[in-house]
């Protein structure tokens, strides 16, 4: 394994790693486990235990896209006292380099921040608790492991179920998916265990949508709120038994060393695609098949083109026989 260097990203120094396969097609961890685990893991590793275990590594990652640029800048600047926010969203936008598409997106993120904003101003409207990126932990002794939840926005409100916990995961893409509802049951459920602010009662949860499925950004986000009460529902205590089941997957993979890689379509999108082997080889076969299909189209188009030359001759030479 190469390690070239260190570099900071996502608020962290990261290193830049060139992950070999093993003889059995797996990633081989570097260090032990922490056996903490949040929301973020869980997803990472039902979608490829290579991409989990690279990123929970500290794996430099690759360059960011637009859209994850867009998602981490309203994050951060959202997380802030309003008088603190940046005024020149310009200078951090570095994915783009043409002026008329940075100040496009620029655009797009002065509204994401503005919804955002408002929507978060209403949820603090009698509150007696506000927070915003406050990391909560609880043990749970049936996987013996710490779960972490940095919520997004939290509130202690008044209803007429009485005082309850609000708790708010805010996404800035247009993509939805049952995934996401999970990761925000995971923050409450985390929030209601750990006995968070002090508070016993139940908590409200939702994912909150700043875009259409179309990826406009709306006017008043999207939204549905679930309730965590003093008993699971059925679909809650199903959600807690997946993601209990899944940390007993990564607990034997960490005890065998053994994180297996899932090459696909998702891998051209991967921020480890050019340091993970799974995912070199992937993008490799990619290319080499656009390679031969590009010497096919050549071919064919030759052969076209020859055939017309052909037929054109032949269509010449009976012409001058005609005259003849």
């Amino acid at each position: 394994m190469n390690i070239s260097k260190q570099v900071k990203q996502h608020g962290r120094l990261r290193t830049f790693r060139m992950r070999a396969l093993e003889a059995n097609y797996t990633v081989k961890p570097l260090f032990g486990w922490d056996r903490t685990v949040c929301a973020s893991d869980i997803k990472k590793f039902l979608e490829c235990q290579a991409l989990y275990l690279q990123w929970k590594e500290g794996d430099a990652t690759g360059e960011q896209t637009v859209s994850e640029q867009v998602g981490e800048i309203l994050h951060d600047e959202t997380s802030k006292p309003v008088e603190q926010r940046l005024t020149d969203l310009a200078s951090a936008i570095t994915t783009v380099s043409n002026k008329a598409e940075r100040e496009r997106v620029v655009a797009e993120v002065t509204k994401l921040i503005a919804v955002s904003t408002a929507a978060q101003k209403e949820d603090s409207k009698g509150a007696t608790v506000t927070k915003k990126e406050e990391t909560l932990v609880y043990f749970d002794s049936y996987t013996n492991t710490f779960w972490y939840a940095k919520l997004d926005s939290t509130d202690l409100k008044y209803s007429d179920r009485g005082v309850y916990l609000n708790v708010i995961d805010q996404k800035a893409g247009r993509y939805r998916s049952a995934m996401q509802l999970s990761s925000v049951f995971f923050q409450a459920y985390v929030a209601k265990m750990s006995k968070a602010f002090g508070h016993t009662g139940p908590v409200r949860y939702a994912v909150r949508y700043l875009r259409d499925r179309f990826g406009n950004v709306l006017n008043t986000p999207e939204e549905k709120g679930y309730w965590l009460g003093q008993r699971l529902n059925e679909t809650q205590d199903m959600s807690l038994y997946g993601t209990q089941v899944t940390i007993q997957k990564m607990e034997q993979a960490w005890k065998t060393g053994e994180f297996q890689p899932e090459p696909g379509h998702r891998c051209g999108t991967c921020q480890f695609a050019k340091s993970c082997p799974a995912g070199r080889n992937w993008n490799a076969e990619q290319d080499e098949q656009a390679r031969l299909a590009a010497l096919e189209e050549q071919e064919e188009n030759d052969a076209i083109a020859v055939g017309a030359m052909l037929s054109t001759h032949n269509v010449q030479s009976n012409s001058r026989q005609a005259v003849a």
